[in-house]
């Protein structure tokens, strides 16, 4: 976590001293993909969740020096171990995460169009076991906060810009078990561009 805190603080600095730059380009992200389970949600005993695709929107600004920020959101559908019920078919299982995240972001700058970039917030989580196999269970909702970081890169000229990008994502669920979900989104996509200024 305290890690994370220097990343977060490190783009925040970059940020505020790339905010002179007079040349800027705000852009609409569409992407999807896939996001594999890590850690506690791959385990059997917690659902089995290793992989299943996700969509992406958001909205970013880029300063002419590289420095920016991005808001965005996230549904994820991650595919679960199948639920054996004796005699009949097994049950399917999901796992269905919605999130929207704060991020400030760095483009390196390199010559040509292939940029690669670096990515780092915070955000609100919401998760929840869904599918045949939880049909009729009462389960409830979980929201909590979380962070995410990653890296990507993305190609194109001074109009539409296609990327890729691959972004860690830690849920700090207040779960008494100790259930934290991580999750690794893997996207590609295109970057729309509003205009200049």
């Amino acid at each position: 976590m305290k890690t994370f805190s220097k990343v977060v603080a490190g783009l925040a600095v970059a940020a505020v001293l790339g905010a002179s730059q007079a040349e800027a380009q705000s852009r609409i992200v569409i992407g999807g993909g896939s996001t594999l389970g890590m850690s506690d949600i791959k385990e059997t005993a917690n659902g089995g969740f290793n992989n299943g695709p996700h969509l992406i929107l958001g909205y970013e600004y880029v300063s002419a020096g590289g420095f920016g920020f991005r808001v965005d959101g996230m549904y994820h559908r991650i595919s679960g171990d199948d639920v054996s019920q004796g005699t009949g078919p097994a049950l399917s299982s999901n796992l269905q995460v919605m999130n929207g995240t704060a991020n400030l972001l760095y483009v390196l700058p390199t010559a040509g169009n292939f940029k690669p970039y670096l990515i780092a917030g915070i955000g609100y989580y919401s998760f929840k076991p869904t599918g045949d196999a939880y049909t009729g269970l009462d389960l409830d909702t979980t929201n909590d906060i979380g962070f995410n970081a990653g890296a990507g890169f993305e190609a194109g000229g001074a109009g539409l810009k296609f990327f890729g990008e691959a972004r860690f994502h830690q849920i700090q669920s207040n779960d008494t078990a100790g259930f934290n979900p991580r999750v690794l989104p893997i996207s590609v996509g295109v970057k729309i561009p509003l205009g200049a200024s």
